[in-house]
């Protein structure tokens, strides 16, 4: 069986354990024969494992209309699964890099910089001040090198590099509020979704001044890509 009938949803659907069993088995088969077949697969679930690893507090967006319970959460999961799909999108496009080992960010973070408009979303999802003080160095960096170009550098963060954009708990404070009081195109982004377990488990955070918590990370990513911005996983 040709490789060419199998789409991405396919794939997809095999990954998420939703094919049908007959083409299931026809996906087997010729993924027996078809080493680039086998080879696709095999990427899109790596691909799918880090999404869900960067993107874990992620959820569907409250409903808006009044529709039935199980018809609202159908919708709900087509968001999420849309969204989802778009990053793979972006991934697979080249638009969207695995995470980058801290030499290379620089190298990362200008490879597409002309492309993107001189937009650039850094996101992080681990309290790592190693790579943290990297991201800084670099995106400071970045915005004095491109201070004529209109650069925007964003750092976006989720799960416990929530801790990270706190002015109660990171260990970087004055450096960014250095950053941020020099640099008007530089900005915070802190996912709703994170915000709202923190705060659930009794803790309130203090973020700095102007950084954004009306989203949830995969709606930030999503937009920014849709708006032509470059991503690195950091």
């Amino acid at each position: 069986m040709k490789s060419e009938r199998f789409t991405d949803f396919d794939l997809h659907a095999y990954i998420d354990g939703e094919l049908a069993a007959d083409r299931k088995q026809a996906l087997l088969e010729a993924m027996e024969c078809d080493g680039a077949l086998a080879s696709r697969v095999c990427e899109l679930q790596r691909t799918k494992q880090w999404m869900q690893s960067a993107f874990e507090d992620a959820e569907p967006p409250a409903e808006r209309c009044e529709v039935s319970a199980k018809h609202s959460r159908w919708v709900s999961r087509c968001g999420m699964a849309a969204s989802v799909l778009l990053l793979l999108a972006a991934f697979a496009a080249g638009w969207l890099a695995r995470p980058v080992q801290m030499p290379d960010l620089y190298s990362a973070m200008i490879e597409n910089i002309e492309t993107s408009g001189y937009r650039v979303v850094l996101h992080i999802d681990e309290a790592d001040p190693r790579k943290f003080e990297q991201v800084l160095l670099q995106s400071e960096r970045l915005l004095g090198e491109y201070r004529d170009r209109g650069i925007q550098v964003e750092i976006l963060a989720n799960s416990s590099g929530l801790d990270l954009l706190r002015a109660d708990t990171s260990p970087y404070a004055q450096r960014i509020a250095s950053i941020l009081n020099r640099y008007e195109n530089f900005r915070l982004v802190a996912c709703n979704n994170a915000v709202d377990r923190l705060r659930e488990s009794g803790i309130t955070p203090v973020f700095f001044e102007g950084t954004r918590t009306d989203e949830s990370a995969v709606e930030h990513a999503v937009r920014r890509l849709r708006e032509g911005w470059s991503y690195i996983k950091v």
